[in-house]
């Protein structure tokens, strides 16, 4: 039997890293995408003896989408497991972004993964199997304030994620998000520039090894989202059980980090 032939997106970094280097050692052999070729090509060499393929692109063009799958069935002849992993966010007032800001966001978070998903899926058809894992976020189902627009992003992955699961039912092809919490990775360097988050994220951060290892588990999984951490479903569990509760603590959590912005402005 071949291979089983992965191709994950934001493969440079955090979580995309680990779950490259998660799915060498069951042996796969890998299509790894990012922005960051030196970055891809120092994981490439990280992972000796490894079946590795680099396929840099950026996904804030979703025309992308697609030559990473052809690039996928040119070099291996089939596809196995697609993860949709690049994504970003930024911990922002909703007025002071832009159009711009929030046309980007979509098209990484939501319209590539999707645009993917449409390439991938005739070929596992094809192939009678599959596996779709669609990384969003604990914000794709509980509402975050100062999060706006990446919340309504990632809400729309995980009902892509269920809607499509739903459509293949029969079909062998598996479809499942995953739900991180605050993980330690670049995003949150990235996202906390405009706002900074409070110190209490930090005590509750998961490694990004602890999402890859649920990523790998998700390929064989019958659930339709799979939570890394307890205090990620924990945060879910608790806005569908007490959702005035968890309103009210997000909103002390807002004015909390407000307040320590506002005692730094000039």
């Amino acid at each position: 039997m071949s291979k089983r032939v992965v191709l994950i997106t934001g493969a440079s970094s955090g979580i995309g890293r680990a779950a490259a280097e998660a799915f060498a050692l069951q042996g796969a052999s890998l299509v790894l995408s990012g922005r960051r070729q030196d970055r891809l090509e120092s994981l490439r060499e990280r992972l000796h003896g490894v079946d590795v393929t680099l396929v840099p692109a950026d996904l804030a063009d979703p025309s992308s989408a697609q030559p990473l799958v052809s690039s996928t069935l040119d070099a291996y002849g089939r596809l196995d497991v697609l993860v949709n992993n690049a994504g970003f966010g930024t911990q922002a007032r909703f007025e002071e972004m832009t159009e711009q800001d929030v046309a980007k966001m979509f098209a990484v978070n939501v319209l590539s993964p999707m645009a993917l998903a449409r390439a991938a899926v005739s070929t596992m058809r094809r192939q009678g199997a599959g596996s779709i894992v669609n990384v969003a976020s604990v914000g794709g189902v509980v509402a975050h304030p100062l999060n706006v627009a990446y919340c309504a992003s990632k809400h729309a992955l995980v009902g892509f994620s269920k809607s499509l699961r739903l459509e293949l039912s029969g079909t062998g092809i598996r479809v499942v998000a995953v739900c991180p919490g605050a993980t330690k990775t670049e995003f949150f360097e990235v996202a906390k520039r405009d706002i900074p988050f409070d110190d209490i994220v930090d005590r509750f951060m998961a490694p990004p090894e602890v999402v890859a290892a649920t990523i790998v588990r998700a390929v064989s999984s019958d659930r339709a989202v799979l939570f890394p951490t307890w205090a990620a479903w924990f945060l879910y569990a608790a806005d569908r059980v007490v959702p005035r509760l968890s309103a009210a603590g997000n909103v002390r959590y807002r004015d909390k980090v407000l307040g320590r912005v506002q005692s730094t402005e000039p």
